[in-house]
């Protein structure tokens, strides 16, 4: 982390010119590495990719993904697969009438938002006719 914002800093510090592009010397636009030389380039340069954070710097901050240069078609194919998966998983789902047959669902002929309000009433109906009864034997 620390190599890192040194590099934010250093970005930060040539970019504090006077926000007119000029270096100070009066070269209007021009670019810092040709006014200082090739030898200073160079070892600027060098010292910014000294300073630069490695490959598992980056992926341990999410900047690269993990697995190189394939991590891009790897993450598309594991989507994929997901997707094939819950696609093939939704077909083999069992129908409305194989779940009643097996007792999972009600036999109805109410909206499913009214089922529970339903089989409250038919139960207080039940319960209403069996204290009836035993009141009545």
């Amino acid at each position: 982390i620390s190599k890192m914002s040194d590099n934010n800093n250093e970005r930060k510090q040539s970019n504090d010119d006077g926000g007119n592009g000029s270096n100070g010397n009066g070269a209007g636009g021009a670019r810092r590495g040709s006014i200082m030389g090739d030898a200073a380039a160079e070892a600027a340069l060098a010292a910014k990719l000294a300073n630069r954070p490695d490959v598992k710097q980056l992926e341990q901050h999410n900047i690269l993904k993990k697995g190189g240069k394939h991590a891009r078609a790897a993450a598309e194919l594991e989507k994929h697969l997901k997707k094939d998966k819950m696609t093939h998983s939704i077909s083999e789902r069992p129908d409305k009438a194989e779940l009643v047959k097996h007792h999972v669902l009600e036999k109805s002929n109410v909206a499913p938002a009214l089922a529970a309000a339903a089989k409250s009433l038919e139960r207080a109906m039940q319960k209403d006719h069996l204290d009836h009864w035993l009141e009545n034997r």
